[in-house]
């Protein structure tokens, strides 16, 4: 039978590590552009995270090593989760699946929230601070960049309010697709772990293998002792097969009988 865990406490750290993961290298990653180069984004990448900018610059037809990033995370996040709720690869499934997908949900949120704090970035436009390394506008930009690139393809500034098809098309893109995408990415990574850990390892079965290893040289042991003779003189054991105490010389068996004559 599975070792089965916890499935709170494998959501839990997997969406911890989702949230952490994502901030972390949306901090030190740099972004890397053809023909002009790479710039640190600081502050701005960690409110950001690595997945919204990976996957905004997919969209637009640049890849980089966020888009990497955003593969990997939710599988690992995915693999935390379903190792501490191993006990089948459906529990880790669901596991990973469930947490990466809050974890999404929260960054795009946070995301959402700082670009609304910031003066000169809208939900449908570029601020006038740009992308520079490290400003904060680039959470706003991921965000509307993200949604542009799905919905219209090359980004461009919109100066109207208006909500388009196109727009429309871009939130669902952003809303269910690629949650979908990366939480079905981190369930993968659950089940793996949850069949790995879930099934005790390797160690498991050799070690109940031992005990029943140990079990019948226990009991083969205690046959033997019934067919030992003891010597009712000396209390010598003797084999079962032994007519005379090997130790006194006491007859341990009685002669078999002659067979009486006509």
């Amino acid at each position: 039978m599975a070792n089965e865990g916890s499935m709170g406490i494998g959501f839990l750290f997997g969406f911890l590590v989702f949230i952490i993961l994502n901030a972390l290298l949306g901090m030190f990653v740099p972004l890397c552009f053809p023909y002009i180069g790479c710039f640190s984004m600081d502050i701005g990448g960690a409110l950001t995270g690595t997945i919204l900018v990976g996957w905004m610059m997919m969209l637009g037809g640049i890849f980089t090593l966020h888009f990497i990033m955003a593969i990997l995370v939710p599988l690992i996040a995915g693999f935390v989760a379903g190792a501490i709720a191993k006990g089948s690869a459906s529990r880790g499934f669901t596991a990973g699946f469930t947490s990466s997908m809050a974890g999404y949900y929260i960054m795009l949120l946070i995301a959402i929230l700082v670009s609304f704090t910031m003066a000169q970035t809208s939900m449908y436009g570029y601020g006038a601070t740009g992308m520079g390394a490290g400003s904060p506008a680039l959470v706003g930009t991921a965000v509307t960049g993200l949604v542009a690139q799905a919905g219209i393809g090359p980004m461009t500034q919109v100066q109207s309010p208006t909500v388009t098809p196109a727009d429309v098309i871009g939130w669902v893109i952003v809303l269910l697709v690629i949650p979908m995408i990366i939480a079905v990415l981190a369930g993968i990574g659950g089940a793996i772990a949850s069949a790995i850990f879930g099934s005790g390892g390797p160690m498991a079965g050799s070690s109940s293998s031992t005990i029943v290893n140990i079990g019948g040289s226990s009991e083969k042991k205690e046959k033997e002792k019934e067919k030992v003779l003891v010597c009712p003189k000396c209390d010598k054991e003797n084999k079962a097969s032994a007519t005379f105490c090997e130790a006194c010389g006491t007859r341990l068996r009685k002669p078999k009988e002659e067979p009486k004559g006509k």
